[in-house]
């Protein structure tokens, strides 16, 4: 697995991953560096049997072709985006799915990076968190990201919403 990182282990170091894979969980593995470049290095898992070695294959497969692409609903609901070192900006969702989301704001995020969302879904008092891949920037609209650690909290409302939202 070939992972970027702003600090990079030395060759040989053991490490620890976690793989986010929406709508399926967090998948844990142990490792080794095996080889760094440049601001990326590799790794091979360490533990990794075979029921494993097959989940992970499907998992990655799966997102490569498409297969797991969610239904995507238009909405207009508010959401609070914060960026590590940044200001907290109030924002819009124009467009939701069970993996990901389009947040509408001015001030975007660089691809790649991590962002938190607190969703406020109509009629709740507690809004839902969630952190959030930057996988898509339109200059001028917005961001499209991936959900990535999803609670189970987050994702039983997410789901009830668009529920409502596909009657």
């Amino acid at each position: 697995m070939q992972v970027r990182s702003v600090v990079l282990p030395h060759t040989g170091s053991a490490i620890d991953l976690k793989l986010f894979f929406p709508g399926a969980g967090v998948v844990r593995q142990h490792g080794v560096v095996s080889q760094t470049m440049g601001d990326q290095f590799r790794a091979t898992f360490t533990d990794c049997d075979e029921f494993s070695r097959q989940r992970l294959y499907a998992l990655l497969h799966g997102r490569e072709v498409g297969s797991q692409r969610s239904q995507r609903f238009h909405t207009d609901l508010k959401v609070i985006v914060r960026e590590p070192g940044r200001a907290t900006t109030a924002a819009l969702v124009s467009n939701l799915s069970r993996t990901g989301a389009f947040v509408r704001l001015e001030r975007l995020p660089a691809r790649g990076r991590v962002v938190e969302l607190e969703l406020a879904f109509p009629g709740e008092a507690v809004h839902e968190s969630v952190n959030a891949f930057v996988v898509h920037v339109a200059p001028g609209r917005g961001i499209g990201v991936q959900f990535i650690g999803a609670t189970g909290a987050f994702t039983s409302r997410l789901d009830e919403y668009l529920t409502q939202l596909s009657r």
